[in-house]
Order: structure tokens, then sequence, then C-alpha cells
């Protein structure tokens, strides 16, 4: 037990060595100060985010650590620009969103993992976000061949996160001595205590490379009942409680094909626990991809969030093609998506609703340009959305353009958004935007300026420090 002891401390002692001894990188970033004004200049809201990232290296002993801090003051009104100075902190604990977390990297020689520790208010996504709705997004007509991705994704807060509770979470990668061992994924907190196993494994058929990946997730997590805000209730009443979901995907890779399964399983307070399969697939033949994708869902079922689904069914299929003309590298695509869904009364009814999107890009050596339009209509409102999205990039000197224009339009009303985005490539001024929305009602028949909205970007870098900033003033009329 002493020399165990010994060893601890000598080991600690050296990871304290290590670490004053080591080379250190900091960066502090202020993001988003946005100032909302009328006509007469005066202040009336405000919403700002500043953050700081702090990374220390500490290579003799392969190990890294990352703080990463940020905090919003949310909009809110003020009488006058003294006010701004003025903020107790009381005004700040009710009104700001903190988010925070620390993460350690470290590969000691003698261990058979790469391991990694989260502390937080972290952020979760992939399986995480599939066990909380797991139904299909409409990506765009040109989208790359993707797979159900594996994992859950811990990671560290962005500037822009929502406010999360503190979670730990630990991730386990073996290395090459284990390589057939799957990564272990697991993380905790109050609400939610979550596991994945996941594994890609190389191989080859028929002198053909393939890589076979698995995964498997686990989700325990708490429910509060659902109370009433009316004399009835829309959905079957059920008491707090504990949950759990499950997730087994896999996939399969090759040079001219993707394909990729996921079946999700979650326990229900009123019946059998309920189940849900996801697909998604790809074909690469040359400059012809076809994507498809495909979701069903067993009625009833209540995700991770404690929200009921309605999504039923859903079916997309996207083909494209790739070709030259005159030294233009031309790409178009298209993608038909349908979608059967239910209401969320007591007696649900179903309806559909379908979608169709078409974009083609047209690449230069110094230019690009777009144009993509998309059609959607329901049959639970009886009505039909349009939607051009016109994009315009060129490099110009030491400067980048991207000119952008969007029309949305309803039996209703038009929307239209202008948007204008100058990037140079050095300097330390990392850009600069202009964007106008303008609208016009289907009773007034006039086009109506709604906002404008202008911002810059800085970059300063000097040594191991880099600090970078961004300011936003948006008008509205």
């Amino acid at each position: 037990m002493k020399v165990l002891k010994g060893k601890i401390i000598l080991l600690l002692l050296h990871i304290l060595l290590a670490f004053l001894t080591a080379e250190k990188t900091f960066s502090l970033t202020f993001r988003q100060c946005d100032l909302y004004n009328s006509t007469n200049l005066s202040l009336e809201e405000l919403g700002t985010t500043a953050g700081c990232s702090v990374l220390f290296s500490l290579p003799k002993i392969n190990t890294s650590i990352k703080l990463n801090g940020s905090v919003t003051v949310n909009k809110t009104e003020y009488a006058s620009w003294e006010d701004l100075f003025l903020l107790p902190i009381s005004f700040l604990k009710e009104n700001s969103t903190l988010r925070y977390g620390n993460k350690i990297d470290f590969s000691f020689s003698k261990l058979p993992f790469q391991t990694e520790i989260l502390l937080g208010t972290l952020s979760f996504s992939k399986a995480y976000s599939r066990l909380k709705s797991p139904e299909l997004s409409l990506k765009g007509s040109l989208h790359s061949p993707s797979q159900i991705a594996l994992g859950f994704a811990p990671r560290l807060p962005s500037y822009t996160s929502k406010e999360n509770p503190f979670s730990i979470a630990l991730e386990l990668t073996p290395k090459e001595k284990l390589k057939k061992v799957p990564a272990l994924q697991a993380s905790y907190n109050n609400d939610c205590t979550l596991f994945s196993l996941y594994k890609i494994l190389p191989l080859t058929l028929q002198s053909t490379p393939l890589d076979l990946s698995y995964s498997v997730t686990g989700a325990y997590f708490y429910l509060s009942k659902n109370i009433p805000s009316t004399w009835y209730l829309k959905q079957p009443y059920f008491l707090s409680g504990s949950y759990t979901a499950l997730e087994a995907e896999t996939s399969i890779s090759t040079p001219h094909a993707r394909l990729s399964f996921a079946l999700g399983m979650h326990e229900s307070p009123f019946s059998l626990p309920k189940i849900w399969f996801r697909s998604e697939d790809s074909l690469l033949i040359e400059n012809f991809t076809l994507n498809t994708s495909f979701f069903y869902a067993d009625k009833g079922i209540i995700t991770l969030d404690g929200s009921y689904m309605h999504t039923l069914m859903q079916a997309q299929i996207n083909p494209q093609v790739k070709f030259s003309i005159n030294k233009k590298s031309i790409h178009t695509g298209i993608i038909f998506a349908a979608d059967f869904l239910e209401t969320s009364a007591r007696i649900p009814e179903n309806y559909k609703k379908y979608s169709c999107s078409s974009k083609i890009l047209i690449q230069e050596k110094k230019l690009s340009k777009s144009l993509e339009g998309t059609v959607k209509y329901s049959t639970q409102t009886d009505e039909v959305s349009y939607a051009i999205n016109a994009e315009y990039n060129k490099k110009l000197g030491k400067f980048k353009s991207k000119s952008k224009a969007y029309l949305y339009k309803t039996s209703e009303k038009e929307k239209l958004t202008l948007t204008q985005e100058i990037t140079p490539h050095k300097g330390f001024i990392s850009g600069a935007q202009v964007s106008l929305v303008s609208q016009r009602e289907q009773e007034s028949n006039e086009w109506q300026c709604q906002k404008l909205t202008a911002s810059g970007s800085l970059r300063i870098s000097s040594g191991k420090a880099k600090i970078t900033g961004k300011l936003t003033f948006l008008v509205t009329f």
C-alpha cells in the first residue's frame, strides 16, 4: 500500500512539473454584441456573449487540458445607454446563460486507451439527438453521401449553445494493441445517463475494401408527469419516473455504396416498448450519386426530452450528377420527400407533407454560383410554399465576396432576404456582413423593410494568444 501511495504521489508531482513547464496556448473570444435601436436611436434591447478558451499542452506526458467558458446576457429592455454600465449582479444571475467546461485528454504509454474526461455544461449529438428526435430532416439536394453517425459525441459547449445541466463524460478509445475492442462513451447528469459502444472495422471482400461499423447506445432518463394546462389532456396522463431508450446502428461503406441502418426502442409508460427504424443509403457510380432515406415509427413514442413524436413514416430520394463544360464544373441534383404524420390532438388525425427541392452549382477557378428552388405542400393546411435561394461567390484579389438572395412565398406573405459578405484572406479584419430583410403581406400588397443587420469580425494573433471579436448592429423598422 505504501509503495502504491508513493507511486501516486510521484505521478502527481510529475504531472504538476510538466504542467508548469508545458507549452501553453491561450485564446480569448468575445462574440456578438447586438444593439436593437428604434428610429430615435434609443437603446431598447441588448444581447451580449463573451467567452474565453484556454488550452494547456503537456507533451512530456501526452496530456492536454482545455478550459472553455462563456456567458450570455439575455436581451432585455433599458431606459437609456447608461443602464448598460450599471447592471447589478442579481440581474446577471437572473438574465444570463452560463456555459463552461473542462476537457482532459491524456494518453499514457502504459495505458491501452486514449482517454478523455469532460466536465461542465456539455453538449451531445449523434445518437443522443436521434433518441430525442429520430425522424429524418430534409437535406439539401446536393448533400454529400452520409451515414448514420456513431456514438453520442460529448463535447464542450460552444459560444452559442443553449443552457445545459452540469454533466460528466468519459471517452475511452482503444490504441493499436486493442484494435478489435470497441470505443466506450459514458455520461451522467441529473436528467439522463448515457452509454455507447462503437467500432469501425476495416475489412476486404474479394479485393474490395470496405468498412463495417456498429454501435449500441443506451439512455436512462427521467420524465416528469404531464400536467394539463386545460381541463382536458391532449396526451394520455402518465406519472413521473425513469425510463430507458436504446439504439443499435450498423453501417457498411465501400467505394461505390454506403448503407446504414438504425433501430431504436423507447420504453413506454402505457404499453410495450415502442420502436422506430431509420436507414440512409447511397450509391456512387462515377459522376452519378443516388441517396435514399427511409424512416418508420410506432405511434405514441415518448422521446428523450419527454415530447411525443408525431412522425409515422418518411421517404426521401435524391439523384445527383456532375459534369464539366468549357472548364466549368457543374453539379446538379433534385430531392423528393414525403412525410406521413399525425396531429397532436387527443384524437389524432393523419396528414401528409410533400417536398421537392432542386439545385444547380456552377464552379470556375475564382467563381461559383448556385440557384436552388424548393416547393412544399401540406394536406393539413392545403397550402403550398415556395422558396428560391441564389448565391454568387467570387475571389477579388485579397478578398472573397459572397452575395445571397433568398425569397420565401406563401399564400399570405412574401419574404425577401439580401445578404452581402466580404472576407479578407489576411489581416486582423476577418469579415464583414450586411443583411436586409423585407416582407410583403397579402392584404397591403406593399414591400416593407423589417430589419437591417450589419456585423463585423476581427482577429488578432500574437504568439500564443488569439483574440477574436464580432460586433453586430440590428435596426428594426
